[in-house]
C-alpha cells in the first residue's frame, strides 16, 4: 500500500505547445542577442572567426573583470540538474545535512581551488598562449601527458553535456505530464535536447567564448530571480509549513552522510579540474586579482544556491512523509474490521 502511494504520478498540466513556446522564446532571444553582438563586431570579422578562430573567439584573453567571472562561474555550473541533485540529497534522510553541505561546498570548491591554481597555470602556460589545462599539460609535461589530459577532458565534457541535456529534456517532459522513464517520452525528450543543441551550437559558432559568457550573465540573473520567487513561495504556502519536531525527525547528521560528504568532495573537485569551460574563464580574467575574487564570489553563490535547493528537498521530504503517514492512517481507519 505504501509503495502504491509513493508511486502515484502528479503530472503538471502545461500544454506541449506552451512548453515548446517557452523553449523557443528563451533560445531565440539568446540567439538574437548573440547575433546582434556579432553584427556590431562586423560581419567579415565574425566570418573570419568561424573559418579561422581568433584568440578572442577561443579565450577572450584578459577581457573580463571579477563580477562577470563570478556570474559566469555561477551560471555555467548551475544547470537544470540542480533541481534534481541537491533536493534529492536533502530528501534522503540518511544523507541529509552532511550530504547537502558536501554537495553544496564541493560544487563550488573547484572554483576555490582555481583561486590558487589558476594564476600558476596561467603563468606556466604563458600569458599570450594557451587557454586551457590541456595547453598547460603540453607545456609542462610534454605531448604524452597532453594527449592523456585531452582524452580525459573530452570524456568528462561529453558526460557533462549529455547529463545536462538529459536533465533539461526530463524537466520539460515532467512539465507536460510525460513519464521520464521508459520509452513513453523518448521522442519528446530527444526533440527538446536536439533543439537546445542546435541553438547553443549556432550562437557559440558565431561568437565563441564571449557568447557563452554573455549567456552566463543572463542566466545568472535569471537564476537569482527564479530563486527569489521560489523562496517567497516556500515561505508563504501553508502546505510547506512544518514543525521543528517534524523537521528534526526527518533530518540529522548521520555516518552515511559523512561518507557522502567526503566522496562528493573527492569526486567533484577532481572532475571539475578537467572542465575546460572553467579553465577558459581562468585565461579570460583581466588579472589574477579579478580571477581570484571572481571564482571566490562565484563559488559562494553556488554554495548558497545548492544549500537552498538542498533544504527545499528536506522540507519536501518532511511534507511528503507527513502526508504519507496521514494517508496511511486514514486508509487504516476506513478499512472494515473483521
Amino acid at each position: 500500500m505504501i509503495s502504491r502511494i509513493l508511486q502515484e504520478e502528479r503530472p503538471y498540466n502545461v500544454p506541449v505547445d506552451a512548453a515548446y513556446g517557452v523553449l523557443f522564446a528563451v533560445l531565440g532571444t539568446t540567439f538574437l542577442i548573440t547575433v546582434a553582438g556579432v553584427l556590431l563586431k562586423g560581419k567579415d570579422a565574425a566570418l573570419g572567426d568561424i573559418l579561422r578562430p581568433s584568440d578572442d573567439f577561443l579565450s577572450a584573453r584578459g577581457k573580463y573583470e571579477w563580477p562577470t567571472l563570478a556570474l559566469s562561474f555561477f551560471a555555467s555550473g548551475m544547470g537544470a540538474w540542480v533541481i534534481y541533485g541537491a533536493p534529492e540529497m536533502g530528501a534522503i534522510r540518511a544523507l541529509s545535512w552532511w550530504g547537502v553541505i558536501g554537495y553544496s561546498t564541493a560544487s563550488a570548491a573547484g572554483g576555490w581551488v582555481l583561486c590558487w591554481l589558476g594564476p600558476i597555470v596561467r603563468r606556466k602556460t604563458g600569458g599570450e598562449s594557451g587557454f586551457s589545462a590541456v595547453d598547460f599539460a603540453l607545456v609542462r609535461y610534454g605531448r604524452l601527458m597532453h594527449l592523456g589530459v585531452t582524452c580525459i577532458s573530452c570524456f568528462y565534457m561529453y558526460i557533462y553535456v549529455v547529463a545536462e541535456l538529459t536533465t533539461i529534456a526530463n524537466v520539460y517532459a515532467t512539465f507536460v505530464g510525460k513519464s521520464t522513464e521508459g520509452d513513453d517520452s523518448k521522442v519528446y525528450t530527444t526533440k527538446v535536447a536536439a533543439i537546445v543543441v542546435i541553438f547553443t551550437w549556432s550562437y557559440t559558432c558565431l561568437a565563441g567564448l564571449p557568447a557563452s559568457i554573455l549567456t552566463d550573465k543572463f542566466q545568472g540573473v535569471t537564476i537569482m530571480a527564479f530563486v527569489i520567487m521560489l523562496l517567497v513561495a516556500a515561505l508563504t504556502l501553508k502546505s510547506n509549513e512544518v514543525s521543528k519536531k517534524e523537521f528534526n525527525d526527518a533530518t540529522g547528521w548521520f555516518a552515511k552522510g559523512g561518507e557522502a560528504f567526503v566522496t562528493l568532495w573527492i569526486a567533484i573537485i577532481s572532475a571539475s579540474l578537467f572542465h575546460q569551460g572553467t579553465w577558459q574563464r581562468v585565461f579570460a580574467a583581466k588579472s589574477d586579482r579579478d580571477m581570484r575574487i571572481g571564482f571566490a564570489v562565484g563559488g559562494m553563490m553556488v554554495t548558497v544556491l545548492m544549500m537552498f535547493f538542498g533544504v527545499m528537498g528536506m522540507i519536501a521530504y518532511v511534507c511528503e512523509r507527513g502526508d504519507l503517514v496521514r494517508r496511511v492512517r486514514g486508509e487504516r481507519r476506513g478499512r472494515p474490521r473483521g
